[in-house]
């Protein structure tokens, strides 16, 4: 049994999904960049949310934060920003100018290594530029 920080979710995932999860969270809690979105995929009862928390509770609340649906105007975004409902920041869900500056800032902060986690039973879901700076995680096994 592993006692290391998030040892538990080894033997849920690929070795490369771990280690890839291992180092993005490390680098969130030493301050380092991260220079893609992580989201976290599979059908419901998988442990996407449970993980998530579990992350949160490692790093501290205090540095994990719900970002909203419309970003624009957000000022304080945490050291590890979440998104729970990729369904909200489509274009055509909050309106088309509006939606069109959310993706970009969305991209935007990918790029400059805001680290940001997602969580989605359906990748259709997730607008295909911010798939373009992500790294997906599927999540198989069913609790």
């Amino acid at each position: 049994m592993t006692t290391a920080p998030l040892g538990r979710w080894e033997k849920y995932l690929t070795a490369e999904d771990y280690r890839y999860l291992m180092q993005f969270v490390q680098n969130v809690k030493l301050g380092f960049p991260n220079d893609k979105m992580l989201i976290l995929y599979g059908t419901g009862r998988n442990g996407k949310t449970t993980l998530i928390k579990e992350i949160c509770e490692y790093l501290g609340e205090e540095n994990c934060g719900d970002l909203p649906e419309n970003i624009l105007g957000y000022e304080k975004i945490p050291k590890l920003g979440i998104y729970r409902d990729f369904t909200e920041i489509y274009e055509d869900c909050i309106g088309m100018d509006v939606g069109k500056r959310n993706i970009n800032i969305i991209v935007n902060l990918i790029k400059y290594k805001q680290s940001l986690i997602g969580e989605t039973c359906n990748l259709v879901e997730v607008q295909p530029r911010i798939l373009e700076h992500s790294r997906i995680i599927k999540m198989e096994h069913v609790f």
